[in-house]
């Protein structure tokens, strides 16, 4: 079986699921190639990738139901037109590539496989796989085989966005078989990453966002948490936060750049905050890290944040006092921590990559 994953993230947390669904599809010896969608459409695919990390693409799910297809009908609409320029480009590479399957890790990739069975009428049997715990926006566009959904718990939300039940499968965020691995020694670990070797960690997963109070907030944080706790800040790509906060000269403050492995720096900690992005929160959560959020947008992040709030496997706020007032809790509190360590182990999926692949592999060819 040949597959053909399709992400359209730029590197961002769709790409982390796409390589999971390698991974696996390699232990099962399927082969599989990973695509940008976005180079289908080399004219526009600035466009899509601005719009897919814009506020005002992440603000459009405020709601679910009719209310949400409603709200992101026009918007849905012209995302599609955008996507279905690349549909000649796609059917193209389908053909060469000769795909048993394609995998759409990101709503545009499964936007444009649409387009491409609309305009050609048969194409290999195609999947989306939603990364958020909520509907993105252009899930009214899409036609699809089967649909991945992140939690047995969002069915309702699912269908009442227009999915049809038929074709959903509850089985999980796929994420990287290295967070499943068994803890390596912590000191080990720490000595290899350059961090403290003694002490607690808390790790402020701050991405590629720039907020011009975000190197505020972790001076903030880092003041409020005991003196033998440290701060590590994964900036991402943002050098402008790097910078600020190396410049703080504080010994138990560490500012990071892009790291290859976050995986490691989640093994070698005591706690994480991050954005209510899906799949950063279903590594941690497969990590057993305690877990708190922040909010910076609405719409999906936002849902996010509320369906994870309500499981009960995470703490958060959009007050800033609250998240340190969380995450010290945490800390000192191990009944909490029990608690919320409870929740998640009734919470995650069992191997979500696996069953995903699974059911992959038994899809019928398509008809010529």
């Amino acid at each position: 079986m040949k597959v053909l994953i399709l992400s359209a993230d730029e590197g961002k947390t769709a790409n982390s699921a796409a390589e999971a669904i390698a991974e696996q599809l390699a232990k099962m010896n399927f082969a599989s190639d990973l695509i940008d969608a976005l180079i289908m459409v080399p004219e526009n695919g600035d466009m899509l990738a601005h719009w897919s990390h814009s506020r005002a693409y992440l603000n459009l799910s405020r709601r679910a139901g009719q209310s949400y297809l409603s709200e992101e009908r026009h918007a849905a609409h012209a995302l599609y037109r955008l996507c279905a320029l690349g549909a000649d480009a796609l059917h193209i590479a389908l053909e060469q590539g000769q795909y048993d399957a394609v995998i759409c890790v990101h709503v545009f990739s499964c936007m444009m496989m649409t387009a491409v069975r609309r305009k050609y009428g048969s194409t290999p049997p195609f999947f989306f796989v939603a990364t958020d715990y909520a509907c993105a926006p252009g899930v009214s566009e899409l036609n699809a085989n089967g649909y991945f959904i992140p939690h047995r718990m969002l069915f309702a939300d699912f269908i009442r966005c227009g999915f049809p039940a038929d074709k959903l499968y509850a089985t999980g965020i796929p994420v990287r078989p290295r967070f499943y691995a068994l803890r390596p020694d912590k000191e080990t670990l720490r000595h290899e990453l350059h961090l403290p070797e003694k002490g607690r960690i808390v790790l402020f997963r701050a991405g590629n966002l720039y907020h011009k109070h975000i190197g505020h907030r972790a001076l903030s944080l880092l003041r409020a948490l005991p003196e033998n706790i440290s701060l590590v800040v994964l900036c991402g790509k943002n050098e402008k936060l790097l910078h600020q906060l190396q410049d703080a000269g504080n010994d138990r403050l560490i500012a990071r750049d892009f790291h290859v492995d976050p995986e490691k720096y989640l093994f070698a900690s005591d706690l994480c905050i991050t954005r209510p992005r899906a799949v950063f929160c279903a590594e941690t959560l497969v990590c057993g890290i305690p877990l708190v959020l922040y909010r910076e947008t609405r719409g999906v992040e936002a849902k996010n944040f509320e369906f994870l709030i309500r499981s009960g496997v995470a703490e958060g706020s959009w007050s800033w006092r609250d998240v340190i007032q969380s995450t010290v809790l945490l800390l000192t509190d191990e009944p909490s921590r029990e608690r919320q360590a409870e929740a998640v182990r009734a919470f995650l999926p069992a191997n979500p990559v696996e069953q995903l692949c699974k059911i992959i592999s038994r899809a019928k060819p398509a008809q010529p």
